[in-house]
């Protein structure tokens, strides 16, 4: 009877390392999937920054274009009042001159 519960206790204690031993199998598939999740949302983060970086870059780009064409619009804008009002000063000043002669 005493050798019974020996061997019992034996296949027990046996079991129990196995069970142990797929339970750190388990573990370490565990801990390599999380590491591997890790490294991908990691991957993500930094793709993510890249992305807002350049889309930032990009808009600050598109903003100075834009700032640069609105001030050549403006200038030649200016620059045609100008070339207008002189021209319409000269016709003004060309008729007062031949009223004056007539």
């Amino acid at each position: 009877e005493l050798q019974a519960a020996a061997k019992e206790k034996e296949e027990v204690e046996k079991k129990h390392a196995e069970q142990l031993k797929e339970l750190d199998s388990k573990l370490a598939e565990v801990s390599k999937a999380d590491e591997t999740a890790s490294k991908v949302f990691q991957g993500l983060d930094e793709q993510a920054k890249k992305a807002e970086k350049e889309s930032s870059e990009t808009l600050s780009k598109a903003e100075k274009v834009a700032q640069e064409a609105i001030s050549k619009a403006k200038k030649e804008t200016e620059e045609a009042v100008a070339k207008a009002e002189k021209v319409a000063a000269d016709i003004i000043a060309k008729a007062n001159k031949e009223r004056d002669a007539a």
